[in-house]
Parts: C-alpha cells; sequence; structure tokens
C-alpha cells in the first residue's frame, strides 16, 4: 500500500468514527428532550394508581386528593393540558378531563374496586398514547406558560 493511500484512510475512518458518536449523543439528547410529556404521563399513572390502591384500602380522601393531584397538579399544572388542547382539539381534550372527574366521583361514591380500576386504567392509558403523541409532535412544555 502507498504512503498516500493510508493517509487517506485513516482520516476517513476517524471521521466516520466521530460521525458514529456524534450521532449517538444526537439521538441520546434528542431522546431524553423527546420524552417530557411521557414522563409527565407517568406522574400521572402513579398518583391514579395511588388513588386506586387508597380507595382499596377504604381511605376515600386520600383517594379523592389524589386524582385531584394527578388532574390540578400534573394534568394542569404541567400544561398537558394545554398541549393537548393544541394538538388534540378542545372536544377531545374535554372528553379527558372528564375521565379525571369521572374517576374522582366513583372514589367519592364508594363505587366498587372493579370500576375504579377499569377507569383508571382506561385514563393511564389514554394519558399515555396522548403524551406518546405530543412527544412524537415535538411539543415543547414551555411554550405554555402561564400569562402569555
Amino acid at each position: 500500500m502507498s504512503r498516500s493511500l493510508l493517509c487517506t484512510r485513516f482520516p476517513l475512518k476517524l471521521v466516520q468514527i466521530l460521525l458514529a458518536v456524534s450521532l449517538c449523543f444526537a439521538f441520546t439528547n434528542g431522546a431524553n428532550a423527546s420524552t417530557h410529556w411521557a414522563n409527565l404521563a407517568e406522574s400521572i399513572a402513579v398518583s391514579v394508581q395511588a388513588a386506586q390502591k387508597a380507595h382499596q384500602k377504604g381511605d376515600t380522601q386520600s383517594a379523592k386528593r389524589a386524582v385531584v393531584e394527578a388532574y390540578f397538579g400534573i394534568f394542569e399544572g404541567a400544561k398537558m393540558e394545554a398541549a393537548m388542547r393544541i394538538t388534540r382539539g378542545a372536544k377531545y381534550t374535554y372528553k379527558v378531563e372528564r375521565l379525571f372527574g369521572k374517576l374522582r366521583k366513583l372514589v367519592a361514591s364508594d363505587a366498587s374496586k372493579d370500576e375504579i380500576s377499569d377507569l383508571a386504567t382506561s385514563l393511564i392509558e389514554v394519558i399515555r398514547q396522548d403524551a406518546l403523541l405530543l412527544d412524537a409532535a415535538e411539543i415543547p412544555p414551555e411554550v405554555f406558560k402561564v400569562n402569555q
């Protein structure tokens, strides 16, 4: 092999390695940035599951508080509702909001464990799916600040 061929191959390999490493970092950083809504959905799921567990133990007050936290503290407070209204529409988002309200009422009325479990599961599934759509659409959380 000639010396000039070796010199041209080495930089090419180096460039390929650097490019591969750069792409890995880009995908990693992009993945972290694009999971904001999915992370919120998981926080909502934790609160909804806490409500379900509290209800099963007979602690209606804690169950209602957990649903209120899931809705007002996370869904509305972290602006997931606003993001959904813009991307999914007001009518659709209202239906999702009604699921939170229905769960709170079921917990307060001491409905059956199965009824609450079914609704909690449905709500969590819907929130997770919507979060994936928001992340895929790259909806940034900072767009939805108060007093815009």
